[in-house]
Formats: structure tokens, sequence, C-alpha cells
């Protein structure tokens, strides 16, 4: 992801994984302040936390259609929508039980199980990025787009020049071929 600083007026990049951590810490924040909440004002505090937990789903839908070929996002997205829904129905009843049974002793109980759960999916992103890091793929921002031209895929990385200003596309056998 690229993202622009107002001060310098420069790109910085900064890492998906980074990103998507940083949305999980927060509704994570946002959980556990929704579990101690009294006021109106309090959730209020912790609903605005929690405001950037889509951006996580969207980094790493954004990282798996990396992976896959273009004709199987279709394929991938479905899947990715069915766990989705599937989880949203789980948890609705699963964690509305666990408050009937908690709600005596710890009435937030269940917040607190959700903002583990945030805490681990940060945990986990960030050792991903890590993972990343020490392997050399550090390139974890551009996608790359993928040409079929006849028989021969070509992948074009974004930004690549040769000497003489000429578009540099790297075909699926890594042989340099001038646009």
């Amino acid at each position: 992801a690229v993202v622009s600083t107002q001060s310098t007026g420069r790109m910085a990049k900064i890492p998906e994984t980074l990103i998507a951590a940083v949305s999980c810490g927060m509704c994570a924040a946002g959980f556990g302040v929704v579990c101690i909440a009294k006021s109106f004002a309090i959730i209020t505090i912790a609903n605005i936390l929690k405001g950037g937990s889509g951006v996580a789903l969207a980094v790493y839908r954004a990282r798996l259609s990396k992976v896959v070929k273009p004709n199987q996002y279709g394929q991938l997205f479905m899947v990715l929508n069915s766990f989705e829904s599937l989880a949203i129905l789980i948890s609705s009843v699963g964690l509305y039980q666990i408050y009937l049974l908690t709600r005596k002793w710890f009435s937030g109980f269940a917040f607190i199980i959700l903002a583990v759960l945030e805490f681990t999916a940060m945990l986990l992103t960030l050792w991903d990025g890590y993972l990343a890091k020490a392997q050399g793929d550090t390139d974890d921002s551009d996608p790359q787009l993928v040409i079929q031209d006849g028989d021969e895929d070509q992948l074009i990385i974004p930004d690549q020049f040769n000497a003489n200003g000429e578009t540099v596309r790297i075909s699926s056998n890594s042989s340099s071929v001038r646009a």
C-alpha cells in the first residue's frame, strides 16, 4: 500500500501486513473498551476504535488474490464470502450463548473473547509479514498483472523500465521482452 504524507508530500510504502495488523489491533482495543463500557460516550469511543476493522479483511483479500490466477478470482471470493457468512452465523449464536452464561458474573466476557481473537489475528498478521520479509518478499504492495498473449503468459511488473525508458515485460520463462 502506498500512503501519501501531507507534511512532506512524499509517498511512503507501508507494508500491507502492518496496515492489517493495526486494523486488527484497533478492533481488539474497541472490543476491550466495549466490555467495560458503562455509558454511551464510552460505546462511541469503542465504535470509533473499531471503525477500521474492515480494512484487515480487504488486505487479506488482496493478498490472497495475488496467489491465485486471475481466472480463479471468482472461485476465491465465492469461498471467502461463504466462510464470512458462516462465521457471522456461528459467532452470533455462539457469542449470544456465551453472553447468557456469563452475564451474571461479567456481562462483557463475550467482548473479551472477541478482543482476544482480534489480538490473535493481529499477531498472526505480523508474523506473516515477518515471514514474508525474511523470505525476501518485500514487494507485497503492488499487484502483478498477468496478460495472456497466445500460449504464453506475460507478467508485467508496474513501473519497471529499461535504460531506454521502454516498459520491460517478464515472460513466464523469465526472459525479458521489450514492449
